[in-house]
């Protein structure tokens, strides 16, 4: 498995988990945790995983571009 889905699939572990808390303990001081805590991890994965994505598309365009290449090369020298 690759390791952006593993670390996706610990966050909507987290998210599910402290979901079940919060629905427990329920005061001012859990739903401060709540939106200054888990609101930032979440705010902060996706901005990740945006990131990461737009990395993954030049990746992999480049990889496109030498593959290509190696394939040019190899029809021109035969």
């Amino acid at each position: 498995m690759n390791p952006l889905q593993l670390m996706n699939n610990d966050i909507a572990t987290l998210m599910m988990s402290s979901q079940k808390v919060f629905e427990h303990w329920n005061d001012k001081v859990a739903d401060g945790m709540k939106n200054n805590c888990i609101a930032n991890i979440q705010r902060d994965w996706k901005a990740y995983i945006d990131e990461m994505n737009t990395r993954m598309n030049i990746y992999m365009r480049a990889e496109k571009e030498i593959d290509d290449a190696i394939a040019d090369y190899e029809r021109k020298t035969r």
